[in-house]
């Protein structure tokens, strides 16, 4: 996990699918319209997402003007709520529905934002020369989790209150931390980095590594009851995994020679989606958190990946590169009733 030998799971991951995806900026760079990264309000009424209005794929001045927009889960009230001008991306609501933080990046510099939900009040909350990537905000609203290089490291792990005061750091390892989320109840934070999961209890910032010598982790994602971690095994194939959260009974749920990919749970816990590549193409899957009855729900020419439940667990939104346009769709659980959001935005 040093110097030269160090390849994160990420890059991994990057060169197995196309080296195309750029899960920490959602900036696809290429000439096709882009609507990416949805996010269910708190209500499930909403979804969040980020529209490309303008891009410099490359060279010199190369850069992306994307904005936010919500639409409603049926499709209506298209609404652009912020006019920022240059990259404004990864939407996620506060837990009382009043915000949603975004990402917006300026002149090569990412800082975290909040708005109210109709896009009034912008508030810069972090403010500095390094970039603050968003990686999660606690499930009380509280709390906002994210990665930062500001103390010349490669970066660690920093928190800081809704209004962005009382900056914390809680990581020293000086590694890229690639992935992070809050337990249900916010006592802990399961953390990717390199080719390990760690478990951190926040009270005492004491970090607990869940993968033995030869086991291999990412994409980690908290069960509702906070008792299981999924994760992807990267070890020969991508496998979809569950353990517990002491990292003891890891089960090997998926079993096939190509990539499966970011597992997460249904709001009630009964179900696990995930997208994969076993049938030739990147689509979405649901199973049960045993493994059983695998069931594919896209049947898409594009890459439909990073599904994401509504809080009711009834309906699935997802970006897809179907005929050649980044779109985001939503479908009930099962596969049905597949709808594009966003073919209207021009």
């Amino acid at each position: 996990m040093k110097g030269i030998l160090y390849i994160s799971a990420y890059c991994v991951f990057l060169f197995i699918i196309g080296c195309n995806k750029d899960l920490i900026t959602n900036s696809n760079i290429g000439t096709h319209r882009k609507n990416l990264g949805a996010a269910f309000s708190i209500d499930g009424s909403k979804i969040a997402y980020s529209h490309t209005l303008k891009e410099i794929p490359h060279g010199k001045g190369a850069k992306i003007v994307s904005e936010i927009f919500t639409v409603n889960i049926d499709g209506s009230n298209t609404k652009k709520i912020t006019s920022s001008g240059v990259h404004s991306y990864k939407p996620i609501f506060h837990s009382n529905n009043l915000y949603i933080f975004y990402q917006l990046e300026r002149d090569d510099n990412i800082d975290i934002y909040r708005m109210n939900i109709d896009g009034s009040n912008q508030i810069r909350l972090t403010n500095h020369i390094s970039k603050d990537i968003i990686y999660d905000v606690s499930n009380d609203g509280s709390k906002i989790l994210f990665h930062s290089e500001r103390d010349n490291t490669k970066g660690e792990l920093y928190i800081i209150d809704f209004d962005g005061n009382d900056l914390i750091r809680i990581t020293s390892n000086d590694e890229f931390e690639e992935k992070a989320e809050f337990s249900p109840d916010d006592s802990k934070i399961v953390i990717s980095y390199g080719t390990k999961i760690y478990l951190m209890v926040i009270d005492t910032n004491v970090i607990q590594n869940l993968m033995k010598t030869n086991e291999y982790g990412y994409h980690p994602k908290f069960s509702p009851d906070g008792s299981k971690i999924v994760y992807v095994d990267f070890n020969q194939n991508w496998e979809v995994y569950l353990m517990d959260i002491n990292g003891e009974n890891k089960r090997k749920l998926t079993n096939n020679n190509k990539t499966d990919f970011s597992p997460s749970f249904s709001p009630d816990g009964q179900k696990i989606l995930f997208y994969s590549e076993r049938d030739n193409n990147v689509e979405l899957y649901i199973m049960n958190t045993d493994g059983s009855e695998q069931k594919r729900l896209t049947y898409n020419d594009g890459y439909d990946e990073f599904p994401v439940f509504s809080p009711d667990g009834t309906k699935i939104a997802y970006q897809s590169e179907h005929n050649g346009n980044w779109d985001i769709y939503i479908m009930n659980a099962d596969g049905t009733n597949n709808i594009n959001l966003t073919e209207s935005n021009i």
